[in-house]
């Protein structure tokens, strides 16, 4: 819901921005560009709030979606007998040596 309503307000900023400007004379894409960069800078200020809002309400989204994640993983962990086992490492070529899958300069 905070989303929505940032959403909304930053669009009512820039209609009434566009409507000043209209109303001062400017047209056309200038006029889309001023209230643009009008709004734009007027939210950071009176908005601030409003956007504080919606970082929670993303960061507690996504904590929550990494969580049943997690949870889920743990589940199919105990179904399965345990942690999967972790892939090897690739062995690094030595100094000199071609990497792997690489054949060396013929002669």
């Amino acid at each position: 819901m905070a989303i929505l309503r940032y959403t909304a307000l930053r669009l009512l900023l820039f209609v009434a921005a566009a409507a000043l400007l209209y109303l001062v004379g400017l047209r056309g894409f200038l006029l889309l560009i001023v209230a643009l960069l009008i709004s734009g800078a007027v939210s950071l200020v009176v908005l601030s709030r409003s956007r504080d809002d919606v970082s929670s309400a993303i960061t507690h989204r996504i904590s929550e979606v990494n969580r049943r994640i997690d949870e889920r993983a743990a589940a199919e962990d105990d179904l399965a007998g345990g942690p999967p086992p972790q892939p090897k490492r690739p062995r690094r070529p030595e100094q000199g040596e071609p990497p792997e899958g690489e054949r060396p300069p013929g002669p």
